[in-house]
This record gives C-alpha cells, sequence and structure tokens, in this order.
C-alpha cells in the first residue's frame, strides 16, 4: 500500500509539474474556452488587475481593439481596465458585466460595440461562473486537471502579431493596438458587408445590462464606433442598421442612459480602419478622444 501510494504521488508530480511550468513560467493560459481570448484575457487579468477599479471596459474585440486606454486614464483621471475578448455577443457581455461587478465594484462601466455584437450565435462554449472564479483564484492546475476541456489542448500559444485582428499582446490596461490598414488586411475582412440577423434576444441582454447599471449606481457608457464605407450597402441593410441604433437609444434611454453613436462620424477615413469595422490604433486613438470629449461635455 505504502508503494502505491508513493507511485500515485510520484505521477501525479509528474503529470503536474508541466502544466505549473507553463502557466508560471511560460505565461501560458489554460483552456476553459475553446475561445483562446477568453483563455488569455482572464489568466493576464486575474494577474495584473487589483481591485478596486473605477472605470472598466467589457465588450467584444470591437471593445477590445477600438479603445485606447491612455487616453481614458488621462482623460477621465481613473483607474481603468479592458476586460473585452473576441468573439463576445452581448448576453456574453451581460454576464461578465455582472461578474466584474461583483469582484471590482466598478463605478463606470463602457461597451463599445457594433451590430455584429447583436448576433445570438456564438462560434465557442462560453466558460462557466465556476471556471470564472477559478481562474480569478489562479487555481490554473485544478483548471486544467478538472475543468472540462473545450479543446483538444489544455494550453495554446499567445498570438502577439499586431498586424493580426487576433493578436492578444494586451498592453498595460488589457487593450490591444492593431497596427492594420487597407495594404496588409485581409481582403475578405476589408470588403465585408452586413448580413441581417435577428436581434431580439440580445437586446434583451442589453436591457439588462442597465438594469444591473441602474440598479448599482454604475454610470453605463454605450457608444457605436465608425463602420468603414461599404459595411451597410443594401437598402434592407441600412433599414435594419438604423432600426438597431434606434432600439438601443429607446433602451439606453429608459434608463436614463445615452446612446454615443460615432457609426458615421465624418472624422474617420479608411486610414483609421483594420478592417470593415475594427479601428487600428490611429482609429482607436481618435474615437476614444471623440468619446473622451462628450464625456467630459457631459461632466
Amino acid at each position: 500500500m505504502k508503494t502505491f501510494i508513493i507511485k500515485v504521488i510520484i505521477w501525479s508530480i509528474l503529470l503536474i509539474t508541466p502544466i505549473l511550468i507553463c502557466f508560471y513560467i511560460y505565461g501560458i493560459s489554460p483552456n476553459i474556452s475553446n475561445n483562446q481570448s477568453i483563455n488569455h484575457k482572464l489568466y493576464i487579468s486575474s494577474q495584473v488587475v487589483k481591485s478596486p477599479l473605477q472605470i472598466v471596459a467589457i465588450g467584444s474585440s470591437i471593445t477590445l481593439n477600438n479603445l485606447y486606454a491612455p487616453t481614458i486614464v488621462t482623460e477621465l483621471d481613473s483607474s481603468f481596465y479592458n476586460f473585452a475578448c473576441s468573439g463576445l455577443n452581448i448576453s456574453s457581455v451581460q454576464f461578465m458585466a455582472e461578474f466584474y461587478m461583483k469582484r471590482y465594484n466598478y463605478k463606470t462601466l463602457i461597451i463599445a460595440s457594433q451590430i455584429e455584437d447583436f448576433n445570438p450565435e456564438q462560434a465557442f462554449t462560453f466558460p462557466t461562473e465556476r471556471e470564472f472564479n477559478m481562474m480569478y483564484n489562479q487555481h490554473y492546475y485544478l483548471l486544467s486537471l478538472f475543468s472540462p476541456f473545450k479543446s483538444l489542448m489544455p494550453f495554446t500559444s499567445i498570438n502577439t502579431d499586431s498586424t493580426n485582428l487576433a493578436c492578444q499582446k494586451y498592453d498595460a490596461w488589457g487593450g490591444v493596438h492593431l497596427y492594420i490598414d487597407k495594404t496588409n488586411v485581409e481582403k475578405g475582412r476589408w470588403d465585408a458587408t452586413y448580413k441581417i440577423h435577428n436581434k431580439e434576444n440580445c437586446y434583451q441582454s442589453l436591457e439588462r445590462i442597465c438594469q444591473l447599471s441602474q440598479k448599482n449606481n454604475i454610470s453605463l457608457i454605450f457608444a457605436i464606433p465608425p463602420y468603414k464605407k461599404g459595411f451597410i450597402t443594401e437598402d434592407e441593410a441600412i433599414v435594419d442598421y438604423q432600426k438597431h441604433i434606434d432600439r438601443c437609444r429607446y433602451i439606453l434611454n429608459s434608463y436614463k442612459y445615452q446612446l454615443y453613436d460615432f457609426s458615421e462620424d465624418s472624422h474617420f477615413d479608411e486610414s483609421h480602419f483594420a478592417d470593415i469595422i475594427h479601428l487600428n490604433e490611429k482609429g482607436a486613438i481618435l474615437f476614444t478622444k471623440l468619446l473622451c470629449d462628450q464625456l467630459n461635455r457631459k461632466i
């Protein structure tokens, strides 16, 4: 029996040690989703973010790429972190808004959103609240050993290429700066057009975000960034996009919040875009400055 126990201990060490090396030496994040952006953002933010936070940004890659953190920190003079991840829809944003509110008790929530965030379909498995908590309590080895794998590998290498839209090279505030323009973007992403989809359930999620914000005295800043010319072309799409903006404005106004609409702002040209709806660093700097200017005038 004693020999058996010793063997179990030895094998356990042999299994766990490589995982710990990956986490603590190489900074590789455990997979709790088949969306690597979620995996790595949770891993990184659990390491660097200290409570409390005054301002948080939560959203999809639109929030991740289109906000320029140094401007927010300087213009709004507040502690800030961008928890956004690529691929999220507004329903997942709702979950994360609730999760981070409990953990950080933030006072301002910024969401930069495009109409694509209101698509109910997500091409990945979203982590459970238990997995979120385990990640934030830094129980990485437990996650890898006992949490159900959502992909074939327990950890994945990190994309640090700033000329790739999947880049996960975060700045000190969790944002990603893209160095992409018309010369090095994938043609399919540069010329993409909006396809109408059902958004009704997602509007309910926006309403719940408003309710959460109102209940906890959170200042909700919901902004629609610009899209590149050519994204909305067909007549039905133009009508649907305007209905979307009107619906978002109606929901926000119902809870005494404002919609910040930059969707057709004339300050932006092709040089500001990384693809049809994402801004590169130049565009993010301009968008964030315009948004902060409006917020400061409101204050």
